[in-house]
């Protein structure tokens, strides 16, 4: 016979499993799974059970407490990734619009290499997570040696004309201009007075400020190319217009060196 202690021990388990077996039928009907309670002992005991989405498992109670959707693991991760992948194309599709990129591949991952036409009209392809860190929307070669307004030394004062010519316009008309003005120094340097050395012509005002006169003979002298270069480096070429008071004041300083 059982002792009253025992009696009263036996009383309050039987009790406190009741309480969770109950707790394990409100889980059921509230996640819609099927669980096999009959081997229950301590909230770590392993149950089998079948999961809404149809597939069979086992459960712990303090799992299925925590468990937020009523599918099994499995499927869970499946539906976790594709969530994943649904994000991700968004913020993707988002990113390439931004950067004004034409898609032409669909998205996989974000590791998955996409094809891709860049803002340049040339296609490449990249990563989405390699388009996060991009700061333009050129491809990959147009990125590393960027031509037009992308270009550093992009001047916007140029017309479409002077662009068509040549780099700063100095195509054709200028190497006809620059032959004529040294044909006509006689191929003597304006200020050493030496013949057959390398000359080059010099515009007394500035290529740049100075369209006018870009071709006109009289705006031109031929110097030496080391001293055209050393005038151009000391009166910051590109960075103002040059005038036939600077070139005088130049060949003072180097008539008295």
């Amino acid at each position: 016979m059982d002792s009253r202690a025992e009696k009263i021990s036996k009383t309050k388990r039987e009790k406190a499993l009741g309480g969770v077996l109950l707790q394990i039928r409100a889980l059921e009907c509230e996640l819609g799974v099927a669980v096999d309670s009959s081997g229950y002992k301590t909230n770590t005991t392993k149950m089998p059970i079948v999961w809404s989405c149809g597939h069979a498992g086992v459960v712990r109670l303090n799992d299925l407490q925590r468990k937020q959707k009523p599918i099994c693991p499995d499927c869970s991760w499946r539906a976790g990734q594709i969530g994943h992948v649904s994000n991700g194309r968004e913020s993707f599709l988002s990113l390439t619009e931004s950067l004004g990129l034409t898609v032409l591949s669909e998205y996989v991952s974000a590791s998955e290499r996409v094809s891709l036409i860049g803002t340049c009209g040339h296609p490449f392809e990249a990563s989405p997570n390699k388009l996060q860190r991009k700061k333009n929307g050129l491809c990959s070669r147009c990125a590393k040696h960027p031509t037009g307004e992308d270009h550093p030394r992009w001047n916007p004062d140029l017309t479409e004309e002077d662009r068509l010519s040549g780099w700063y316009g100095r195509g054709g008309p200028f190497h006809s201009w620059s032959e004529e003005v040294l044909r006509s120094a006689d191929w003597t340097c304006d200020i050493t007075g030496e013949r057959g050395i390398e000359l080059e012509a010099h515009h007394l005002s500035g290529w740049a400020g100075n369209p006018e006169k870009r071709f006109e003979l009289q705006n031109g002298v031929a110097i030496a190319k080391d001293l055209h270069t050393l005038f151009h480096s000391r009166f910051y070429f590109g960075k103002v217009d040059n005038t036939p008071e600077q070139y005088a004041a130049f060949k003072e300083m180097i008539w008295a060196s």
